[in-house]
């Protein structure tokens, strides 16, 4: 994997918004963009406009009767995993993904719905064991590495307060051994993430900093990508990963 980009778009219909957004994928060539904000159904975005640039559709929020807020679209060559809450059904993905995922080049990356063990736990109110150690034997058995993370060890909570509160370390990045062999350096930049990757160099820039400061005045002032169109395009570069 190459490059992840997060980008509130605010709108794919504005010219100098599908402009900018093709340029950066043209120039950086991401294996992921996720858009926030698209503002329009992601079934009356040409699908050919995608295909030009080598991505489709994997993902999007249904809000039913409103605009979905999120859209992630991938590389062809990609493959997406929803991980489901219901223990049940999440223990029939873990035996799935087993007998279908030889041991190769591979990378799990995001939202494992899931803890791995007792201290990935914080709370008062402790729930079934079953699917950690349903968890636990699928990575274990297939010899999958976990990298360390900097920054918030819980990556959810219930947002609670007091003895109601619950923390979970449900977000994550496994390798298999070809994998991370294969990985050979990386920067993680971000200006708004709880995870960052002990196995990346982090990088800050004035444009980092700057972008900070701008998104702190987000709530009394009003900006948008006319304005400031130099700032990266107020691009939130996740992580970038580059692979031999």
């Amino acid at each position: 994997m190459k490059t992840l980009y997060w980008w509130n778009i605010r709108g794919v219909a504005k010219n100098y918004a599908i402009l900018a957004l093709k340029r950066l994928i043209l120039t950086n060539k991401p294996d992921m963009v996720f858009l926030a904000e698209p503002s329009m159904d992601v079934n009356n975005f040409p699908k050919d406009w995608l295909g030009k640039l080598d991505l489709k559709p994997f993902a999007f929020n249904n809000m039913l009767h409103l605009l979905p807020t999120l859209w992630c679209l991938g590389k062809s060559n990609l493959s997406h995993v929803v991980i489901y809450s219901d223990d049940q059904q999440r223990k029939h993905l873990w035996n799935s993904l087993q007998s279908r995922i030889p041991n190769t080049l591979c990378c799990f990356i995001g939202d494992f719905n899931a803890i791995i063990s007792a201290d990935e736990y914080k709370g008062n109110h402790w729930t079934s064991s079953i699917p950690m150690q349903d968890f636990f034997h699928w990575s274990d058995s297939n010899h999958y590495i976990h990298i360390p993370t900097l920054g918030n060890k819980f990556t959810w909570s219930n947002g609670r307060k007091g003895r109601q509160l619950t923390e979970k370390r449900l977000d994550r990045e496994a390798y298999t051994v070809l994998a991370l062999a294969a990985v050979s350096a990386g920067v993680a930049v971000a200006t708004v993430s709880d995870l960052e990757f002990n196995l990346y160099g982090k990088m800050a820039n004035p444009t980092h900093r700057y972008s900070g400061k701008m998104a702190k005045l987000n709530s009394d002032l009003e900006f948008n990508l006319i304005s400031f169109h130099y700032c990266s395009f107020l691009l939130i570069l996740l992580i970038a990963i580059q692979v031999k």
